[in-house]
């Protein structure tokens, strides 16, 4: 008996490593570069160049720039802050965007692509 609860504890602390150690990929190549964002919902697609503190995104069809800070939780997890254009004059909406962290997470990394995830975070402004 005590070496089939040993055996079923070896497993499952197996089993609970290998499903921990998913999240452990290398996000550091994210920092800094040149990155195509397509989105399937308005199916618009933003260049990305990215240097480890600023974010700036054209949107490919109206060329439209939008400059963000980037402050970095940890490898894999960072906040973008938009820095508006002092020039422009911004609405209720578009200044509650500017000035709301947008959190996001890298969930994947493969050779040509990442997958994360972002959400608004009014409670952690940075």
């Amino acid at each position: 008996m005590k070496q089939f609860v040993f055996l079923n504890m070896a497993f499952l602390t197996t089993v609970l490593s290998a499903a921990c150690n998913r999240r452990h990929f290398n996000c550091t190549a994210l920092k800094n570069g040149k990155f195509v964002y397509y989105s399937s919902i308005t199916k618009k697609k933003y260049l990305i160049e990215r240097n480890d503190s600023v974010q700036i995104e054209i949107d490919d069809l109206t060329k439209e720039v939008y400059k963000n800070k980037i402050v970095w939780d940890n490898d894999c997890e960072y906040y973008l802050v938009g820095m508006p254009d002092s020039r422009k004059r911004l609405d209720k909406l578009d200044s509650f965007f500017a000035s709301t962290p947008l959190k996001t997470t890298i969930l994947k990394v493969a050779p040509t692509y990442y997958v994360f995830s972002s959400r608004l975070d009014s409670a952690g402004k940075v």
